[in-house]
């Protein structure tokens, strides 16, 4: 599923990771990614992780049709020590989205608990682990050494 992604750490500042398919002989461009990338495999669930000075976010994506579908994201607010959310305490935010968007748009998601968001998440992961991925540049070599 991923071909290509680069570099192994990418600062947003830097540049971005790019997440390619490849089928039937095929590469496509799905999207761009931020500071760090994990997935479930076998279940085309991937994780973007972007860092900032507001914190750490998650965003959670589901590939379909060799596109990258906006699902979930969860903000720690602990890394930046600021209450981003407005609720008088410093924790983790979670949020659904209910309108296939994307993440910059706030009015595409809703608050939800820690339970319902690991709830929903399982729904789609199983029992999948979340794994980091190895990152290989795009030749024709690592194309045909890598993928299957």
């Amino acid at each position: 599923m991923i071909l290509d992604c680069a570099g192994n750490s990418n600062s947003h500042a830097d540049g971005y990771y790019e997440l390619y398919t490849y089928k039937n002989g095929k590469v496509k461009f799905v999207t761009n990614l931020m500071d760090g990338f994990s997935c479930y495999k076998k279940k085309g669930i991937f994780c973007a992780v972007h860092e900032g000075t507001g914190g750490y976010g998650r965003y959670y994506y589901q590939l379909s049709k060799g596109k990258a579908v906006y699902k979930f994201l969860s903000v720690s607010e602990k890394k930046a020590n600021m209450d981003l959310d407005g609720d008088g305490r410093i924790g983790v935010s979670y949020k659904k989205v209910t309108k296939a968007r994307t993440p910059q748009y706030e009015s595409s998601m809703v608050s939800v608990s820690k339970s319902a968001f690991n709830r929903d998440l399982k729904k789609i992961v199983g029992n999948a682990k979340n794994k980091t991925v190895k990152y290989y540049p795009n030749t024709a070599n690592n194309r045909t050494k890598h993928l299957k």
